[in-house]
């Protein structure tokens, strides 16, 4: 039977490839779910078998991307929605964001890589 979870993630995680990387950890997992930027940093709910769950968080703080700095990881039971896919959503907006931006970075080989393929 599938477990559910949110997980809030703050700190510099907004503009340097987390979302795309929780995107391909739980897709690799087999997990269900979404992931957006939220007011204060990265919302993620995941869906799927409990081993699964447990080596998401591990693997999200332990493999995020090099230019982010995660601060705090709040994880709280959720509702299984019986999701078929992972997404990523559209970011929320406010008026008052409290999220940390990352200072500009040059743009990695890879992704130089995929904008030559398009």
């Amino acid at each position: 039977m599938p477990s559910a979870c949110l997980i809030k993630v703050r700190g510099v995680v907004q503009g340097v490839g987390f979302r795309p990387f929780v995107y391909r950890v739980a897709r690799e997992l087999h997990l269900c779910g979404w992931v957006l930027n939220g007011e204060q940093g990265v919302e993620i709910h995941l869906e799927g078998p409990e081993p699964a769950l447990e080596e998401f968080q591990r693997l999200l703080t332990t493999g995020a991307p090099p230019a982010s700095r995660i601060t705090a990881v709040e994880v709280q039971g959720a509702d299984v929605l019986g999701l078929q896919e992972f997404v990523i959503k559209a970011s929320e907006r406010n008026e008052r964001p409290t999220v940390r931006i990352s200072p500009d970075l040059p743009v990695c080989d890879n992704c130089l890589r995929e904008l030559k393929d398009s």
